[in-house]
Order: structure tokens, then sequence, then C-alpha cells
């Protein structure tokens, strides 16, 4: 389970040092048509934090060592050119940072 490695990698950093899980959510270039979200900013944002969610029922994940963060369409791996490279940006990705 990948909740279970990304905590026994945390788990492996004492807690007074200043490394964070960080999750960033992004977005295709494509305007929604959601009553759900009002913008690719909040749809980015709400993956990144959906992710968040299922990695905090993890009890050795502690909460103070996460955040998040919404990109939208503004940060592409790829040209929003076609479908397969907007697929491509519609994604989420997990990092260490240091605090």
């Amino acid at each position: 389970e990948i909740s279970a490695s990304i905590a026994e990698l945390l788990a492996t950093v004492p807690e007074g040092k200043p490394l964070l899980l960080r999750v960033d959510g992004h977005t295709d270039n494509i305007p929604l048509k959601s009553s759900r979200w009002a913008s690719n900013w909040e749809l980015s944002s709400a993956r990144a934090n959906a992710v968040i969610r299922l990695l905090l029922e993890s009890p050795i994940i502690p909460p103070t060592r996460v955040l998040s963060a919404g990109f939208g369409e503004h940060s592409p791996m790829v040209a929003n050119s076609n479908k397969e490279n907007r697929a491509k940006n519609r994604r989420v990705e997990i990092s260490f940072v240091a605090r």
C-alpha cells in the first residue's frame, strides 16, 4: 500500500527535521463545465486533497507533515496540444520538500 510505504519513509526522518510530504494537483487546459468545481484550479486542489485524505487514513502519517497545492492548468508537463497530452497533464505529484 502506498500510504504505508510513504509512512515508513517519513518515519525515518525525526519529527523535528524540516521534511514534509507535498501533494500537487494538476489539470489540463480545458475549461470545466461542472457545478462541482468553479475552475481547474479548484479541481486540481481537490485532487491533491483527495490524495492527502487517503494518506492520512494511515495513523502513522502525521497531519503536521503533509501539505497540498493545486496548480490548475498552469504547470503542464507537456503541451496541451492533443488528447494524449491533456491526459498526461491531469495528474497528482507526490514529493518530499524541506520545510
